[in-house]
Order: structure tokens, then sequence, then C-alpha cells
């Protein structure tokens, strides 16, 4: 009896594994998907930050040489 008890608990383990196979399959592009949406956002944002930085830095020389010029 002990045995087709864990036959059957064996089978029941095997169905909810293939389930999850399945559930992986199907969320695992999505997830791909939004790691790379995320990984090109965060690049996007790094450019923007650089860009910033060096527009700030030109603004501080053109301020600094407006300020030399002053007597």
């Amino acid at each position: 009896a002990n045995l087709s008890l864990l036959q059957q608990e064996i089978a029941h383990l095997e169905d909810m594994e293939e389930q999850l196979e399945m559930r992986l399959k199907q969320f695992w592009p999505q997830q791909t998907k939004m790691s790379l949406a995320i990984a090109e956002l965060q690049r996007r944002v790094e450019d923007l930050e650089q860009v910033h930085t060096s527009v700030a830095k030109r603004h501080d020389i053109k301020h600094q040489r407006k300020q030399m010029r002053i007597p």
C-alpha cells in the first residue's frame, strides 16, 4: 500500500514539475524582454547624465570667462 502511495505522490510531483516548466517557458521570454528594456533605459539615463554634465561644465566655463572680463 505504501509503495502505491509513493508512486502516486511521485506522479503528482512530476505533474507539478511539468506545469511549473510550462509556466516558466511562458514567463521567461517576458522576463528577458523586461530585463533588456530596463538595461536600455539605464543606458539612456547614463547618456543623458553625461550630456547634462558636459553642458553644465560648458556653462561653468562660459560663466567663468564672463566673470574674468568684468574689471
